[in-house]
């Protein structure tokens, strides 16, 4: 019966060893946002391959000051709701390869379009201006 209790202790105290270790590595995750990285590589570089990977941490809804976060301030902003980031790489007609957010709704009808502070389209190609 002793080492059956013995047993028992030791069990539960590496539960609870586990269980304080992936608490913290849980906490060091949040920390660091997913795709922190890629997005710190992608201020400084403005590379292709950064921009195009940090695509999947730009879901629609997603907040201008959330996307300012991750990629830092646009290249340029043709009129206020819609941002440019540019890329290092250009297509084969010599354009470069941009993203384009756009933070507002268009309508069908004749109505102006709604800024909402949230991305509602984007999208990665060349772009001439």
């Amino acid at each position: 019966m002793k080492n059956g209790a013995r047993f028992l202790r030791r069990s539960v105290f590496a539960l609870a060893c586990a269980a304080a270790f992936l608490a913290g590595a849980s906490r060091q995750a949040s920390a660091e946002p997913a795709g922190s990285r890629i997005a710190a590589h992608y201020r400084k570089h403005h590379d292709f391959e950064s921009l195009q990977k940090l695509l999947a941490h730009l879901p629609l809804g997603l907040s201008r000051k959330a996307v300012e976060a991750l990629l830092g301030k646009p290249t340029y902003c043709p009129v206020p709701d819609q941002c440019y980031y540019h890329s290092d790489r250009v297509s084969d007609a010599g354009v470069a390869i941009t993203l384009v957010i756009e933070y507002r709704v268009y309508y069908l009808d004749d109505r102006d379009p709604k800024s909402t502070g949230r991305i509602e389209s984007l999208m990665l190609g060349p772009v001439g201006e």
